[in-house]
């Protein structure tokens, strides 16, 4: 199903893979043409599309603007149905992104987007909201107690989750004084945190389901630039980068 993803001139970012109520997979994953590059700034547009197992890809229609980029899906499901976030945001007269929630009994009949919280990285999964500062810090709230995670020196470009594993938060970014990007699996549960790898390549914004990993691969010259592509060996190396914060500490 990954091969039907790719067109010639057509740009893929922001994997999510995670199985549906039968068992088959599902990836959500964001899509940018040659229509949707801007030269002037050096940015894309991206949309929100769905590759079912057994299907063709195609467009999600979330019912926002057209002006705003989507990106950063996240899902899961339940015995209600399907519950998506994304984030968007963008528009040349109100550039804000915000963190959206759609839910529906299946992937065509989702909700209008209800905005949750205003951010430019993060994802809804049950009670837990995760959303992060563009600069070193991710908040988590859930019931059970919030808490902070801080990447000293570090800019967040996204949050999401495994959905095999959701205490086990994939999180990419780049170094503020570096030009390489990072991904980093942190379990909020334990405290361990890895930095991934994938065919000696950072395994930027991917997504993992049990022995599949997913990540978006640079393949141009401008840094959106990029297509999914499927890992051929994932690493993990033990690192204590991120320091972990309670309500009110320094």
């Amino acid at each position: 199903m990954f091969d039907t993803i790719h067109e010639p001139d057509v740009m893929t970012h922001m994997p999510f893979l995670i199985r549906d109520g039968d068992g088959k997979h599902v990836l959500l994953y964001c899509r940018s043409g040659p229509a949707d590059f801007d030269a002037a700034t050096q940015s894309r547009r991206w949309k929100l599309w769905v590759a079912l197992e057994d299907d063709q890809p195609r467009r999600l229609e979330t019912g926002l603007s057209n002006d705003l980029a989507e990106c950063a899906p996240t899902a899961w499901h339940d015995a209600t149905g399907w519950h998506v976030t994304i984030i968007a945001g963008g528009a040349p007269d109100n550039p804000l992104y915000h963190l959206y929630r759609m839910d529906g009994p299946d992937l065509d009949r989702l909700s209008q987007p209800v905005a949750i919280q205003a951010t430019r990285a993060g994802f809804v999964f049950g009670d837990r909201l995760v959303h992060a500062d563009p600069e070193n810090l991710i908040h988590v709230r859930q019931p059970w107690g919030d808490f902070a995670i801080e990447l000293p020196g570090a800019f967040i470009y996204r949050v999401s989750y495994r959905a095999d594993a959701p205490n086990k938060l994939l999180i990419s970014g780049q170094w503020q004084t570096e030009t390489d990007v990072f991904a980093i699996e942190y379990d909020v549960a334990t405290g361990e945190q890895h930095l991934l790898e994938s065919d000696g390549l950072p395994a930027y914004k991917c997504t993992i389901l049990g022995d599949q990993v997913l990540y978006a691969q640079r393949i141009g010259e401008h840094f959106e630039n990029r297509q999914i592509n499927a890992s051929g060996a994932l690493s993990r190396h033990p690192i204590n980068t991120i320091v972990r914060r309670q309500p009110g500490q320094v």
